[in-house]
């Protein structure tokens, strides 16, 4: 395998361990047993965590080593500050060309056909997130614009873990579904200002339920520790 395809191996595995919280938050990372445990060299790990770093996925705190970085609802909240920007913009942007026709977005919404159940399994949670996901990641490349979708993109890779918790905590994202769907619908008519009244409302009920279920897993830890 050639070096970059290693790195990026190594990233996407580390970066499932710290979404379904494998890895969990305030972690230390010892290199040698990861190298130990993916069979790699410590280059492809140093560049795997430095990736990883600019994704808010880790910290590297000097003479201490690099941890998980923590989840807290401040984290949540700014994460869903540049969400708010950002996807309202992409609205504007299509209403300033007068797109209607958004063929990838009601794509990544159709393939969203899913009912979470207990007997799930983490690889189910994790394609669920990814399909709810698609939504809002289409909407962004709709401003074709390099630089935000590279940015956006970092942002997402710490959201996942608040998404998967979420429906791990939570279950069914059937009406964040519903929502994509009628914001589709709103663009489709040209009816922008509709779109971003309810993309807004999506955005602030989505930002709630990760609080709640932060909550809800600090609650769990609680009686754990009891």
């Amino acid at each position: 395998m050639e070096i970059k395809g290693l790195r990026d191996a190594v990233t996407e595995n580390l970066r499932v361990k710290i979404i379904t919280g494998s890895l969990k938050p305030g972690q230390r990372l010892n290199e040698a047993e990861l190298c130990e445990i993916l069979n790699v060299s410590r280059s492809p790990l140093r560049e795997a965590l430095l990736i990883l770093e600019r994704e808010d996925l880790v910290v590297s705190i000097p003479r201490k080593g690099t941890y998980v970085s923590l989840m807290s609802e401040e984290n949540v909240r700014m994460i869903y500050q540049v969400m708010d920007m950002v996807e309202m913009y992409a609205i504007e942007y299509l209403e300033k060309r007068g797109i209607t026709q958004v063929p990838e977005l009601k794509s990544a919404v159709d393939r969203c056909t899913f009912h979470i159940s207990p007997e799930d399994t983490w690889q189910d949670l994790l394609m669920y997130r990814k399909m709810l996901a698609g939504f809002h990641s289409k909407l962004v490349e709709t401003l074709e614009n390099p630089a935000i979708i590279a940015f956006y993109r970092r942002t997402s890779s710490n959201l996942a873990r608040y998404q998967y918790l979420q429906l791990s905590e939570r279950g069914s994202g059937k009406g964040m579904i519903k929502d994509h769907k009628q914001i589709i619908g709103h663009i489709e008519k040209g009816a922008y200002q509709e779109a971003r009244d309810l993309l807004k409302t999506h955005i602030s009920k989505s930002f709630q339920y990760k609080i709640e279920a932060l909550k809800a897993r600090e609650s769990k830890q609680g009686s754990d520790s009891i």
